[in-house]
């Protein structure tokens, strides 16, 4: 491969690599279901960091002389080397977890290698999103055809219809130039609004709200290319509105007054809590791998009482709300940035130029609908995202002649890229291993599932095959100690300090393996964690009757009776809880299983 190529190749592995999100869906373009198909990931955002970083590496001295001068495009270079910096204080705070590192390097070298790569990236995009359509686009299909919801290869339906939205308009490349624009945005717009005439209880809202926003910023940036001297006066009005609004939001989610008056818009309260974090750890943030193990805590009680509680947090469900959390003060300084590079971007497209229009649409969309959904947490999207961020960060920012890579530096990226593919093949084999115990479980059999799930925490521990294996271990055999040993993984390995009901599953090992005393504080974290876990409430209740120490008990036991009161049940009824932990962290699971019990 001569040197002169190496850009076009570069920007055809990063778009092709997304594609590799869930290697396994793919497959279903042939099956009609594949199940748990998500278990087996493949390209993760640690792969896509390390894939990132090769041309970063190889074009450096080109990277460094664009922009001449620039004050943005310095001010984000500058930044996303502050940026490793503080990546670099959380492993020392936190402990070094190089998944954890990969997986927050990636928000900084992602954007970089789109701004490296913005030509080359904005020629192929359009192949890319073609492709992306025609392959979700069947997938679909067939799932709405079998009475399925329509996930494609995004795993969800919510964050595919999103993605057929911004794919579609591909299909406008096939006409004559005049006609392109107008049929991108009948497509685009016929789709947001048709998934609800075809599909109206898996419809997404936030794809129709997206769809319908990123309509009107293109206009508006269209209507500020075209004219420079109302450029100024609406930049520092959106600036002053922006600022007294999301004061204004922030103190409202503070206080938790929407997630009152709305108390099944669970979303508020995940924002209330994450609002809570945020200020916690202002300096440093959390890691953006760490968020789950540290959000629990921080939730409104209220929380547990919505009908969509859950057991685990992963996301915000709002990007900026992550960036806070994940970096600190930092994050809100490279959250604005990112939006400053990308709106600017889409003001300085020069009109009918059919390349950079589906990038700033594409960008738009994403960005709009990852304020309300965890869309921009997934590989996919979230990696397409920050790959745009930097092409249009590029548009209008003076052009070098790249560089041909120096051996000195083709070798580092070159090891970088390799490592990316072993990586994957871990990230595959684990996941498959996982998938295949989950499966074995579903079938009843606990001793293979035992079997591939020891597999898959030998290739890579992961927080998710830690805590499968360690329920096997306590309730299919019964098995005590190997699943205490197996829990202490979560932090030891993954660093987190929870992961879903893992402080109760460790409590109830340690008590059952004759440490009760021990026990007790994982049953204090678990019930913090899930303030309504009448589970947790009662054994944490009965090993301190086991203890003697019976005031305490019977403390918990008025909390375990008031608690079970307030879930519609009688304490006859404790067992259903016990044998079903989702009847205990769903109010709706309950509610549906009790009219079910009772007609």
């Amino acid at each position: 491969m001569k040197a002169e190529s190496l850009p076009g190749w570069s920007a055809v592995l990063l778009l092709s690599a997304l594609l590799l999100q869930f290697p396994l869906a793919w497959w279903k373009t042939a099956a009609v279901t594949v199940p748990l198909f998500g278990e087996v990931a493949g390209v993760d955002f640690s792969v896509l960091a390390l894939l990132g970083l090769g041309p970063v590496l190889c074009f450096l001295p080109t990277l460094l002389r664009m922009g001449g001068r620039d004050l943005l495009f310095r001010l984000f270079l500058l930044l996303a080397g502050i940026g490793m910096v503080v990546l670099l204080l959380q492993q020392v705070s936190f402990g070094w977890n190089s998944g954890h590192f990969l997986n927050g390097l990636f928000y900084f070298v992602f954007p970089l290698a789109g701004l490296v790569l913005a030509r080359e990236i904005r020629r192929r995009l359009p192949c890319f999103l073609l492709v992306l359509f025609l392959a979700s686009a069947a997938i679909s299909l067939r799932e709405l055809a079998a009475g399925l919801p329509a996930t494609g290869l995004a795993g969800n339906w919510n964050w595919n219809w999103t993605l057929l939205v911004i794919s579609i308009p591909s299909l406008a490349f096939f006409l004559p130039a005049r006609f392109r624009l107008a049929v991108g945005f009948l497509l685009a717009f016929g789709l947001a609004g048709g998934q609800f005439l075809l599909i109206p209880h898996y419809a997404s809202r936030g794809t129709l709200f997206s769809t319908f926003c990123a309509a009107v910023l293109l206009g508006g940036a269209a209507l500020l290319h075209r004219h420079r001297q109302w450029r100024m006066p609406v930049a520092v009005a959106t600036v002053l509105t922006a600022a007294v609004l999301g004061c204004t939001v922030y103190l409202s989610l503070r206080s938790g007054y929407p997630a009152d008056r709305l108390p099944q818009e669970n979303r508020l309260m995940v924002w209330q809590g994450a609002i809570a974090l945020g200020e916690e750890r202002l300096l440093l943030g959390v890691g953006p791998s760490r968020f789950e193990g540290e959000i629990a805590p921080y939730l409104p009680v209220s929380y547990f009482d919505s009908d969509f509680a859950a057991d685990r947090h992963p996301h915000p469900h709002n990007e900026l709300l992550f960036y806070w959390c994940g970096f600190g003060l930092f994050g809100i300084v490279w959250g604005i940035l990112t939006l400053a590079a990308g709106f600017r971007g889409m003001i300085r497209r020069r009109r009918g130029d059919e390349l950079i229009l589906p990038v700033a649409w594409c960008w738009a969309v994403l960005l709009l609908h990852g304020q309300l959904d965890v869309l921009l947490a997934t590989p996919l999207a979230g990696g397409l995202f920050a790959l745009l961020t930097g092409v249009l960060l590029a548009v209008g920012v003076r052009r070098v002649r790249a560089v041909p890579p120096a051996w000195s530096r083709f070798a580092p990226a070159a090891l970088l890229w390799g490592g990316a593919l072993v990586l994957f093949g871990v990230n595959f084999a684990g996941g498959w291993y996982c998938r295949s115990g989950k499966l074995a479980l579903l079938d009843g059999d606990p001793a293979t599932a035992r079997r591939d799930l020891e597999r898959s925490v030998e290739i890579r521990p992961t927080a998710e095959n830690l805590y499968t294996l360690s329920g096997v271990e306590l309730f299919d055999f019964q098995d005590p100690r190997p699943a205490a040993a197996t829990l202490a993984g979560i932090p030891a390995e993954c660093r987190l300090s929870s992961y879903s009901h893992s402080f109760g599953r460790m409590a109830r090992a340690l008590a059952a393996s004759g440490q009760p005393e021990a026990a007790l504080p994982y049953f204090e974290a678990e019930q913090k964690n899930f303030p309504r876990s009448a589970v947790n409430l009662r054994l944490w209740q009965s090993v301190l009757e086991h203890l003697g120490r019976r005031e305490e008990a019977g403390r918990l036991e008025e909390r375990w009776l008031e608690l079970m009161t307030r879930k519609g049940l009688r304490p006859e009824e404790f067992p259903y809880l016990l044998r079903n932990q989702i009847l205990d962290d769903s109010p709706l699971e309950l509610r549906t299983f009790l009219e079910e019990l009772r007609k």
